[in-house]
């Protein structure tokens, strides 16, 4: 589960167990947006405000990355991590370049993302 608030952008972004990407303006707290990344449920969302991204993992082991300044938020790219597990956890590096995803099954996966707005990943 994830849940972001961006002041600035003016939406409240959310994930769910449903598989649900959602995004909701923060004034009339209506829901403006609905999308389903993948086929299961949604795990874990962080959001990077320098990269202006969220990354969004999900049960079967994949990962999304979506461009935060689109709306709604238009979906850059994707991975599959080594494990195909579920991905409990997501973290980037102090530098920003590298993500981070532990599986349940105690598995790492660690990505490259790449130049600010030119996200792709590299195992």
């Amino acid at each position: 589960m994830g849940l972001v608030a961006e002041k600035r952008l003016g939406y409240v972004y959310s994930i769910s167990e449903d598989g649900k990407f959602k995004v909701t303006e923060i004034n009339s707290m209506s829901v403006v947006n609905e999308m389903t990344p993948g086929k299961s449920g949604l795990k874990h969302m962080i959001y990077d405000p320098d990269r202006a991204i969220f990354i969004i993992a999900d049960g079967d082991g994949i990962v999304y990355v979506y461009n935060a300044l689109t709306h709604p938020p238009e979906l850059m790219t994707s991975a599959q991590s080594s494990s195909r597990s579920n991905i409990r956890g997501l973290c980037t590096g102090s530098g920003g370049n590298y993500l981070v995803g532990g599986a349940a099954d105690g598995s790492l996966s660690i990505f490259e993302l790449g130049k600010a707005g030119k996200e792709r990943f590299m195992k």
